[in-house]
């Protein structure tokens, strides 16, 4: 409220005058601060404000607006610049615009090459790419059977079936993205020349361990005249006892004929001898 009083000449003073001044605010000023240090697309960037006595905000994201209180994170789909502004009210009193300026950084493409298959004692290249051209750091993990983990495409020796991860990072950007390549170790396919079905338990049966690893090897077994004896696709559950029909066959040799149905159309044929 406002009083105002006058005075005459003579010292005598007037009524009192009053007025009710409606409130005064003070005008609000927006500030927001974008955190910088990795800006990738699909990967959320966190907004802040100092402001306070706020009760608007309203934002242009540049790719759209909104009314989020900071903190908060916003997710960009694409790389690109982005004009970022705000204002913000309190009781009706709106605030100056104040502006950024974003710039969004593409997430490399990483492919860590198609599976591999691998040989005994001998590496296989993984032949990894990322795109688009910069300047990436690489880092492979396991490191077990590589000759380097920290290059684009190393060799790969392991010696069980492993899943490698590439993880590729942009040195300027620090966006980073991730792929797998699985290197499957093939055996030694060996197969023994013989066994003993006499029934003392003891190399009954024609053991090849080996196809465990062959799920659609076929493997088929011939007698002196051409016909087949033994005919099987899964031959870890169901090896050759040296029978045909229930019956005993005679000490000998017999043709085989493995076909591993794998990538790689490896075939085996040779003589096995049933002693007894």
């Amino acid at each position: 409220m406002v009083k105002h009083v006058v005075t005459n000449a003579q010292g005598c003073p007037s009524d009192t005058a009053r007025i009710t001044l409606p409130d005064i605010f003070l005008t609000p000023v927006a500030s927001f601060n974008i955190k910088k240090d990795t800006v990738c697309e699909n990967r959320p960037v966190l907004f802040t404000s100092t402001a306070t006595g706020i009760d608007a905000w309203n934002w242009d994201f540049g790719n759209g607006t909104g009314t989020s209180v900071p903190p908060f994170n916003r997710t960009y789909s694409s790389a690109g610049t982005y004009a970022i502004s705000l204002t913000v009210s309190f009781n009706g009193c709106l605030s100056a615009t104040v502006n950024d300026v974003l710039q969004v950084n593409p997430i490399p493409v990483v492919n860590a090459g198609p599976d591999k298959y691998k040989n005994s004692g001998n590496p296989v290249l993984l032949t990894a790419s990322v795109s688009p051209a910069s300047v990436y750091s690489y880092l492979w993990t396991p490191a077990t059977g590589l000759n380097s983990a920290n290059i684009l495409q190393p060799l790969a020796s392991p010696t069980v079936n492993t899943t490698y991860q590439l993880k590729a990072e942009d040195v300027n950007s620090h966006c980073s993205a991730t792929d797998d390549v699985l290197v499957k170790v093939i055996p030694e396919v060996f197969i023994p020349n013989a066994f003993s079905p006499n029934g003392d338990n003891k190399n009954d049966k024609w053991v090849i361990p080996a196809l465990s690893q062959f799920p659609d090897a076929v493997v088929r077994i011939y007698n002196r005249y051409g016909t087949v004896i033994f005919e099987s696709k899964n031959y870890p559950a169901n090896p050759w006892d040296g029978k045909y029909k229930g019956k005993e066959q005679p000490t000998g040799s017999y043709v085989y004929m493995i076909d591993l149905k794998d990538s790689r159309q490896q075939f085996f044929q040779g003589l096995v001898t049933i002693i007894r």
